[in-house]
């Protein structure tokens, strides 16, 4: 990954992260001020913070699972590419033990084309 994509996400792992705290302790203290005078204002905040908190950690999440798709479908690319060089071994050596036909060099063309 270039250096300065890797920079921005970090940053934008970093301020995420602090928003979710920052919203976290507000909620706190939010929870507290109802708890101790029961106001329906703290318990708004509170609705709101949670919402906010739930939001941040989605799109926090969304980005990981976005990276671990990339990483997985990597990884599959991978073991495909050995099944087909391997399959490709596997056929030069079937093809020189059996007779030329059109068969074995249909299959050898098919083979060639993945």
């Amino acid at each position: 990954m270039n250096k300065t994509i890797e920079k921005v996400e970090f940053y934008k792992k970093n301020m995420i992260e602090k928003a979710i705290e920052k919203a976290k302790s507000e909620y706190a203290e939010a929870d507290g001020s109802y708890r101790d005078t029961g106001y329906d204002r703290y318990y708004s905040k509170m609705q709101k913070k949670a919402e906010e908190i739930e939001e941040l950690e989605n799109y926090l999440n969304r980005d990981n699972a976005i990276q671990d798709a990339i990483q997985e479908k990597k990884k599959v690319r991978e073991e495909l590419e050995e099944i087909k060089k391997k399959l490709k071994n596997k056929l030069f050596y079937l093809l020189a033990a059996i007779p030329e036909c059109s068969e074995a060099r249909s299959i050898q063309e098919y083979i060639e084309k993945l």
